[in-house]
């Protein structure tokens, strides 16, 4: 009992501790009078968007692991809480990449590799975003997390945030910092992309999770006089080689549905953008500080046209 007692007491005490995560959800909740520009989505658009390159009022809400909009994502309920609380929000920015098309359908795994297990466990602890009652099982850190939880009380709030003030993640994403076989890091082996094209039938009607997900923010969005843009943002070209015909149409599908009950939301895909080279990637998923800086620019030029 003692131990247990123990364990539970340092479990609290990391709740108090400054992590990305809690920082993102405070700074929306005490400045809901002053973002005007909101992005909300997965590590995507977190190590994309520098705010301070695009304009005053604008916050980088993105955390890695929260999902794009889908079903029950934390990405969804976060822009269902807050939308309706943000004065003067006008534009909200949400993730939705090619391979998100098939996300929604709830399905629970207890099983999970040691990056998705701590980002399961820091946005149930952290967001309180459950996307099945189950998922409580991840709320001990002790257990499910690997964020240096002990040296959060060690270092100071903007080390154990990793984000600056505007939400924006840099820390070791220089092109110096990048990894030896970069560019094949999370890209798929054979028997496992035989197994993602079978699952194809299986999962096809999940794409009905996405476009329910964005009617229901696109509606909260309509009312609040809030503009609603989705993007795809770059992958390299050891990504794009593997993205097939069928995922193409099925994300080309998931839009013009989506527009059928709300023509107003807005779409760009980034994802074979040539104007990102292999300088402006960290990984075939994700961009540099390189990337970001071009990215960001693309948003405030030709998307916000400020």
């Amino acid at each position: 009992m003692l131990v247990v007692l123990g364990l539970l007491c340092f479990e609290l005490s990391l709740y108090t501790q400054e992590n990305e995560y809690s920082y993102k959800k405070h700074y929306i909740e005490s400045h809901l009078d002053d973002i005007k520009v909101l992005t909300l989505g997965s590590s995507l658009f977190e190590i994309s968007v520098d705010p301070s390159m695009i304009g005053e009022g604008v916050f980088n809400g993105n955390l890695s692991g929260i999902g794009s909009l889908y079903a029950n994502s934390a990405t969804y309920q976060m822009a269902c809480e807050y939308v309706p609380k943000m004065k003067n929000l006008k534009t909200l920015i949400v993730t939705f990449p090619i391979n998100e098309v098939y996300r929604g359908s709830g399905d629970w795994e207890f099983i999970q590799r040691p990056a998705s297990r701590t980002c399961q466990c820091m946005r149930v602890k952290y967001l309180h975003a459950l996307t099945d009652v189950r998922d409580i099982v991840y709320w001990s850190e002790l257990i499910n997390s690997k964020m240096d939880y002990v040296g959060r009380f060690k270092k100071t709030d903007y080390a154990t945030r990793i984000c600056d003030s505007l939400g924006f993640r840099s820390n070791n994403r220089d092109l110096k910092d990048r990894k030896k076989g970069w560019d094949s890091a999370y890209i798929m082996k054979p028997d496992e992309w035989k197994e993602h094209l079978l699952n194809y039938k299986k999962t096809s009607d999940d794409t009905r999770f996405v476009v329910e997900a964005y009617n229901d923010v696109a509606e909260l969005c309509k009312k609040r006089g809030v503009n609603l843009i989705a993007i795809a943002t770059p992958y390299y070209k050891t990504r794009t080689d593997q993205i097939t015909e069928k995922e193409i149409a099925d994300y080309h599908f998931a839009v013009a549905e989506i527009k059928k009950k709300h023509p107003e939301v807005q779409f760009y895909d980034f994802t074979y953008d040539k104007r990102f080279t292999s300088d402006d990637f960290q990984d075939p998923l994700h961009l540099n500080n390189n990337g970001a800086r071009k990215f960001s620019l693309i948003i405030k030029n030709e998307i916000l046209k400020w």
